[in-house]
């Protein structure tokens, strides 16, 4: 990804490339898993931030397709940058342990929905977490 994407993304948009926005981005870009927003403000004090703002900032860029708000029933919303790569989670019920995984075959199965509805032509989103017990924590 090119070093002037993110103000590109927001420009494109009619946006500003405000400092506190490129810092969420750079900080959800460089996530491994989902965060909170107590999380996001950890990382972003550089950018003297308060959550209001945080909260502004990601619903902007949930509206732009750049970040995407998860359930991953930790009691609080989790968010993380949209990759293109479509990815899915699979949480540890005992310690939230959180990984990825690809390949759900979501293609197959909105097939399968449209096919059983009446009133939708098209599914342009999806979202899908599995949720289960760690080989750590399955251990007696």
């Amino acid at each position: 990804m090119k070093t002037n994407y993110f103000p590109e993304l927001l420009h494109k948009a009619g946006y500003k490339a405000t400092p506190g926005r490129l810092a969420l981005l750079e900080i959800l870009k460089a996530g491994t898993e989902p965060m909170s927003i107590q999380e996001i403000l950890k990382k972003a004090r550089t950018a003297s931030l308060d959550q209001a703002t945080v909260y502004r900032i990601l619903s902007v860029l949930e509206k732009l397709g750049a970040v995407k708000q998860v359930n991953l029933r930790h009691g609080h919303a989790d968010y993380e940058f949209v990759d293109p790569k479509d990815h899915h989670h699979i949480v540890c019920v005992v310690c939230k342990r959180v990984e990825d995984f690809t390949g759900c075959g979501a293609e197959d199965v909105a097939e399968q929905a449209l096919k059983q509805v009446k009133s939708f032509s098209k599914i342009t989103q999806h979202s899908l977490e599995f949720f289960g017990v760690c080989k750590k924590c399955a251990r007696p």
